[in-house]
């Protein structure tokens, strides 16, 4: 987690805000489009298995999962590994999307009551964590 502070204008403010949930939202567009080709390829893979009278759970198992201090590495992942992969993806980039539009909203209100006023933002992982307002 990567913490930083700066000051901006509160309209600065916004816009980065802005700016960050359209970034996310197009990550977010990709993750899905990822998750939604995965689990088409896996659908596909179960019905390819099925016509030809074999069991998936026959198969011999060619997913390798390593965990090395925190980081899992994959090894020829099939679909379903894929799919979960990038939906866990998609929910953390969904998440700082709702948590940004909170954010936003709040400095909408802000900004009408004080127009013009300066802030230091602590930023965390890019998400504004504190706003400390200075006249």
């Amino acid at each position: 987690m990567s913490k930083y502070v700066k000051e901006m204008e509160l309209s600065e403010l916004k816009k980065y805000i802005d700016d960050l949930i359209s970034e996310l939202r197009k990550e977010l567009g990709e993750a899905l489009r990822k998750v939604e080709n995965y689990r088409a390829q896996s659908e596909l893979e179960s019905k390819l298995l099925q016509l030809l009278g074999l069991k998936e759970e026959t198969l011999e198992e060619t997913i390798k999962e390593v965990k090395m201090n925190g980081l899992t590495i994959y090894i020829n992942p099939g679909s379903e590994v894929l799919v979960k992969i990038y939906e866990g993806i998609a929910e953390k980039v969904q998440k700082k999307i709702n948590t940004l539009s909170k954010i936003r909203r709040n400095l909408e209100s802000l900004e009408r009551s004080v127009p013009g006023i300066s802030v230091i933002t602590v930023f965390e992982d890019e998400i504004p964590v504190a706003i400390v307002f200075k006249a």
